[in-house]
């Protein structure tokens, strides 16, 4: 029985000998007890629905872009592993920390896409993008390739921290199904802090929302002067 528990069953049979008090000792334990059994084996989800991305000072793309998002990048988790400390050892008491990113890789890329091109539309399918795919100059098809993030201690780092690595690939098809463009956006990240236990769901939000910042500004410098860009550019 954990300190709570064994504090908590003193403190109230302490204070007072009736059976009225045992038995509503006991029902208050075992309401404990089942709390606890609950939330031993779970995973604690943080969701991160939107993130402002600084809008540059650059000239739109003069094109018209689809802009495909599958379902597994519109409703993408992620579940990290359980909690080490420094020597390997288990601490997560069986919780583990999950990520809902769904919302935010839309937002995301709906605010890169809107500032890059003169006009975007989005689809969640191919099928649904087919009856209008020659209106569209190109199309550009965003997928979330790695998300990791986790706890403790990482190579060189001695302080315990927060850590993030995320990868995106983005793939580029001109009309004629031909693909153009098969690029990566990575972002790695790291957030130390003194105690790992004093890393709360806002350290764990911010370190994403970095990393995501970090994939907007690579974007935004990179992505116009890559070769497959600029010669498909000379096209429009």
């Amino acid at each position: 029985m954990s300190a709570i528990f064994r504090w908590h069953f003193r403190r109230k049979l302490g204070s007072s000998n009736s059976l009225g008090s045992a038995h509503s000792c006991g029902q208050q334990i075992i309401k404990l007890l089942i709390v606890a059994l609950s939330i031993s084996s779970c995973t604690i989800t943080t969701t991160i629905r939107d993130l402002n991305i600084p809008i540059p000072a650059i000239e739109p793309i003069p094109a018209k872009i689809a802009v495909l998002y599958s379902e597994e990048f519109r409703t993408y988790k992620h579940v990290g592993p359980a909690l080490r400390d420094s020597a390997g050892n288990d601490v997560s008491q069986g919780m583990k920390l999950g990520y809902q990113l769904g919302d935010i890789n839309v937002s995301l890329f709906d605010q890169l896409t809107t500032n890059m091109f003169r006009r975007t539309e989005t689809f969640d399918s191919w099928e649904a993008l087919a009856p209008s795919r020659e209106q569209f100059d190109a199309v550009l098809e965003p997928t979330i390739e790695h998300f990791d993030t986790w706890q403790g201690e990482d190579g060189g780092f001695k302080l315990p921290g927060v850590f993030l690595n995320v990868t995106y690939r983005l793939k580029m098809y001109v009309p004629d199904n031909q693909e153009i463009l098969n690029w990566s956006l990575e972002s790695h990240q790291v957030f130390c802090i003194e105690l790992v236990v004093s890393c709360g769901p806002s350290t764990k939000r911010d370190i994403v929302e970095a990393g995501l910042r970090d994939v907007a500004a690579q974007f935004y410098l990179k992505f116009p002067s890559l070769p497959e860009i600029s010669s498909w550019t000379a096209t429009l």
